[in-house]
């Protein structure tokens, strides 16, 4: 929000521009479709079932961005409210453009893969295009805050080095943490 002018002061956002003062309300509907994040976020699906929302939006963006855009619009229009979505996509290194995860982190060959079955995917690509057990990447994270008439998105990247050996902890809903190490 800073990048696109507003400052946050008083419990608030707000950006002025012309000697006009626009408000964001930091009431805001936050939207995942990550199972574990929905966890975290209870009171959000809380607020969610309180406005009497309950959709499953398409996500056909071709990038993270524009997936959050997407994501925004959709909730901010149905509820209302100003609205942040998140979404991510996972880039490997050394691996081929038609099988690089990007948006599709977990849907492989359009099937939705459970957490044991993307340890066992991503450990293959590991050892398939790793060198000596670890593959270089990174996630990139795209959020999109959608309020009224304006669409404000930011991105950013979080390299990661996955490992095909596997951790005896799984989070659940972020099965490949259990395969990482520190960039």
């Amino acid at each position: 929000l800073e990048d696109a002018g507003w400052e946050y002061r008083y419990g608030y956002w707000r950006k002025t521009e012309n000697y006009t003062t626009e408000y964001l309300n930091i009431n805001l509907v936050v939207d995942s479709s990550n199972e574990s994040r929905v966890k975290v976020a209870e009171e959000i699906e809380k607020q969610l079932e309180d406005l009497n929302i309950d959709c499953d939006i398409d996500e056909t963006g071709k990038n993270p961005i524009e997936n959050a855009v997407i994501k925004a619009s959709a909730y901010s229009k149905l509820s209302g409210m100003p609205t942040i979505a998140l979404d991510e996509g996972l880039f490997l290194e050394g691996v081929p453009d038609n099988i690089q995860p990007g948006t599709h982190v977990r849907r492989i060959n359009g099937k939705r893969l459970n957490d044991v079955e993307m340890i066992e995917y991503y450990i293959d690509l590991v050892n398939k295009y790793g060198d000596n057990g670890t593959l270089k990447g990174y996630f990139l994270k795209g959020v999109a805050i959608v309020n009224q008439d304006n669409t404000y998105t930011f991105d950013y990247k979080a390299n990661r080095c996955f490992t095909n050996k596997q951790s005896n902890v799984i989070d659940e809903g972020y099965p490949l943490a259990s395969m990482r190490t520190s960039a």
